[in-house]
């Protein structure tokens, strides 16, 4: 990847994991495609990122999972914001 650009890094949240409102640490490394989490690298940064992870839902299935106070909010609701409120 060039020094200034966007990529898209694909990974899986396992099926087991947290839903909600959780953390997820980035980290990239100078001139490296394969990092590993413990290894020592001298240039590169880590950032931290709020997230939502929302469970696999039906499409018409609608659960609020109240991942915050807004109602119409999709990342609210599982299977989407309900029309028929």
């Amino acid at each position: 990847m060039p020094g200034l650009g966007n990529a898209n890094i694909a990974f899986t949240v396992p099926a087991a994991g947290y839903t909600g409102v959780t953390r997820m640490r980035v980290r990239e490394v100078y001139a490296s495609s394969n990092v590993t989490p413990c290894a020592q690298f001298t240039y590169g940064e880590i950032e931290d990122f709020s997230i939502v992870i929302s469970p696999s839902c039906p499409a018409a299935y609608e659960l609020w999972l109240g991942n915050s106070d807004d109602w119409n909010s999709p990342g609210n609701w599982c299977g989407g914001v309900p029309t028929d409120r």
